[in-house]
């Protein structure tokens, strides 16, 4: 089995977690005749060999255990708890379970929200319906967060960064061996490994250009403005640049003023160097907060 899951292109511990029961029945026998003393004869209680070894390991195992289970990563969940609790008491007359029209479990651009303008906070305030905005959008590599298993609400809209695979692809064509998915395309750097990232991919996916050229409206831009940005320390710098109006970014004429309202410690290593730091979520100041008791 192991060496049938070496073969595909896409692998994961989880594939082989099935193994590890048979994998410790294999073991343990080893195991045993290294820690435990043959007794002399049958009457002879068993002792231990290599007692502060086996202490050792055990110690380990359970810090390391503890820091897995309780703090590494632990952000990416302290921070649904954060933005449920934040919808339930923004908007106490959305949290129906079974609505008639819910929400896809990944929002993704309509045609309509595409071909609206982003820039007018006061008309997207307004179609927004009091609880029906684009609540939240996660700029973080996909499968960072549990999603939708702590989101419970389905009126509650957000949007991720997706990794789907290019099913739609021939076998061993240019197309697949050149497709990058969302997250791929949202840090891919513009110029080589020295230039910016992150900009194209809002300009062009999330809140394009509606129009072109020197006219008023040639700054105008599509998509929806969400009341909440999630993403790790790294992407900070990167967001303030594209929404600030004196460096002339992407996104300067939106209306939007990052302010950190929520951070969370995610872990004293990471895997990725995308999910390095503190993991934070961002007000864009487009939509006025409700009062706490409202």
């Amino acid at each position: 089995m192991i060496g049938v899951l070496s073969v595909i292109a896409h692998k994961e511990v989880r594939f082989i977690y099935p193994l590890l029961p048979i994998l410790h029945i294999l073991a343990a026998p080893y195991i045993n005749d290294y820690f435990i003393a043959e007794p002399a004869s049958s009457a002879s209680p068993t002792s231990l060999k290599r007692g502060p070894l086996l202490a050792f390991l055990i110690l380990a195992n359970i810090i390391i255990g503890v820091y897995l289970s309780m703090f590494h990563q632990g952000a990416t969940i302290s921070v649904l708890t954060f933005l449920r609790t934040e919808y339930e008491r923004l908007h106490p007359d959305h949290l129906d379970l079974h609505p008639a029209h819910p929400s896809s479990h990944y929002h993704t651009l309509s045609s309509s929200a595409l071909s609206s303008p982003a820039s007018d906070p006061e008309a997207i305030v307004s179609a927004a319906g009091g609880g029906d905005e684009l609540f939240v959008l996660f700029l973080t590599p996909c499968h960072s967060t549990p999603w939708r298993s702590h989101l419970v609400y389905p009126s509650l809209r957000a949007r991720a960064l997706t990794c789907e695979p290019p099913l739609g692809t021939p076998p061993r064509s240019a197309e697949r061996r050149n497709y990058r998915d969302e997250t791929d395309r949202f840090y891919a750097r513009e110029d080589g490994q020295d230039g910016r990232w992150g900009h194209a991919f809002l300009d062009r996916e999330v809140w394009p250009l509606l129009t072109s050229g020197d006219s008023d409206d040639a700054h105008r831009r599509g998509g929806e403005i969400p009341r909440f940005i999630v993403g790790f320390e790294g992407v900070e710098e990167m967001l303030r640049e594209y929404f600030d109006v004196e460096k002339g970014g992407g996104g300067a004429e939106m209306g939007v003023t990052l302010t950190r309202v929520w951070d969370g410690f995610n872990g004293l290593f990471n895997e990725e160097a995308t999910r390095q730091g503190r993991l934070v979520v961002w007000d864009t100041g487009v939509y006025p907060a409700r009062k706490e008791g409202n």
